[in-house]
Parts: C-alpha cells; structure tokens; sequence
C-alpha cells in the first residue's frame, strides 16, 4: 500500500513489551508517524484505565478502542465516540448456558468503565495478577444476581481444564454476543458491535480516514476481524493460530527489537532499521 494514513495497532505483544514498556526506538516511530500525519492508535482488550498511561507513553493518539471495541473514547476529555455494553438478561443466559454445558466454569464481569471487576466464587484461585494486571484477591466476588444487575464491557468465562476454543465453541449458536481471546487462558464475551474492527471503522470515519488507507497490526485471535478490515492487515509472529494464512504481511518479532514499529518505519520510509517482510 502507499504510505498509510492511520495505524491501528494491539498492545501487548505488538506495541509494548512484556514488561509493558515502550523502548525509546518505539516511541520515535510513533512520534515521527504523528509529526508525518499518520496518528498511532491503540486497539486493546485492555479496559480504559488500564490503557491510559501506556498509550501516553508509547505516544499514541489520544483516540483509544478499549475492551475488545466496547467503547472507543479520548484519553484526555472522555468524549465517547463508540459505546457497545452487554446487557444484564445476555449475561445471565450466557453464563447459564455455559454453566450446563461447561460445568466449573467461573465468571468475571467488567464494568464502570473497568474500574470494576465481579467474580463468582471459584474465580479468583484460578488467576494471577498477570491476567487483568489486578489482584485477583482484590476483585468483589459474589452471586450470579449481583455480577450481572447492570450492563458491562465484557463477560469473561474460564475453566481450569477447558480452553478457550472449547468454551467458546459452546456459544456458538449466540447471535446476540461476540466471543473472542486474546493470549490468556479465557473467552471474553461482550456484545454485537464490541470488536476492534469496529473501533477502528470507528475511529477511521471520525479522521477522515478510509479503511483502505488503515494499517493494523496485532497477534491475537481478537484481532483478527481488524486486520482483515484494514488496507493493510500485520501479524505478529507467534500469534494466535487463526492469523495464520490470513494477515497481508508478517512484522518482525515484538520481542526480538521492536518488530512492529520497525515494520511501521519501513512502510513510511524512515530509515535503514526499518524491516517489512
């Protein structure tokens, strides 16, 4: 593609390294494709507050697509320009149908913008801090009536022995949610019009921007809807298995020296360390 007008890229394991930093090479590529006319925008699964200070960070744009595309706001301002929650009587059927089919599964839900997170009982003895970057000890537990007495971003669903593919083929036949993951070992589920391809249509249509002229980068299967919506789909190596024969082009590695925004440095001509395969 001719040098793209919009980047939309994931976060962990695209942008940001597994300590979350951003290396001072990242942040010179999204500050020179900002001073190009070209605005890095992150698309994560993360929830708005937990993206706030990483984006700033890393330099991107203060448009953020947070909770898998639930909503799309302005670090800065809030302004909300895409908001997509799941609605109390699709949560407690989900997690009934799941229930019966998948008995042992446990329950989170996201909500308050994800300031807050419910969990049923058996939840938090099955994760770590590393899953939502928060104390699973920490979260509220209680009944299935209180985890779902108002709309959320997201429900989460886990098993201690089945995995995501699993759980998620039992929801098949739910035409009222999106199911998704993205590296942990849990399905996220929100509602119709949560996705990150969304977001950036979103986005996109607010700047101006045409999708054929959008660039997107990411490793995860909730990425995949985006980068097969963008001019220009990037995957990550080792990402998830259904990328695989999808993505347009490969970047180099997030952990082997910046692939991503190497990758990006090479499709606007910046300089020699770029690399586009």
């Amino acid at each position: 593609m001719v040098r793209p007008r919009l980047v939309v890229t994931d976060l962990d394991g695209t942008l940001i390294r597994a300590d979350l930093s951003v290396s001072a090479y990242s942040r010179s590529v999204v500050d020179r494709a900002r001073d190009l006319g070209v605005p890095v925008v992150a698309a994560s699964a993360r929830q708005p507050y937990g993206m706030v200070d990483i984006c700033a960070a890393a330099g991107c744009s203060p448009w953020m697509v947070c909770s898998n595309g639930a909503v799309v706001l302005h670090r800065d301002d809030r302004t909300v320009l895409h908001e997509a929650l799941l609605g109390s009587g699709v949560q407690r059927e989900v997690i009934d149908v799941l229930s019966r089919a998948v008995p042992g599964t446990e329950f989170v839900t996201v909500a308050d913008g994800g300031a807050t997170f419910r969990t049923t009982p058996g939840y938090p003895a099955m994760a770590g801090f590393r899953d939502h970057h928060r104390d699973p000890a920490q979260m509220a537990t209680g009944p299935i009536d209180e985890l779902t007495d108002r709309p959320v971003l997201k429900l989460i669903a886990r098993h201690r022995e089945v995995g995501p593919p699993e759980l998620a083929e039992r929801l098949a036949g739910q035409d009222d949610v999106v199911v998704t993951w993205s590296g942990t070992p849990m399905i996220e589920i929100s509602a119709p019009g949560a996705t990150k391809a969304v977001g950036m249509a979103v986005v996109a249509e607010h700047l101006g921007v045409d999708l054929t002229e959008v660039v997107a980068y990411g490793d995860g299967a909730n990425d995949l809807a985006m980068l097969q919506a963008a001019g220009l789909g990037v995957g990550m190596p080792g990402g998830d298995p259904s990328l695989v024969g999808v993505v347009d082009q490969t970047a180099p590695a997030n952990s082997e020296d910046d692939g991503m925004t190497r990758h990006l440095a090479g499709l606007l001509g910046l300089e020699e360390r770029s690399a586009v395969t």
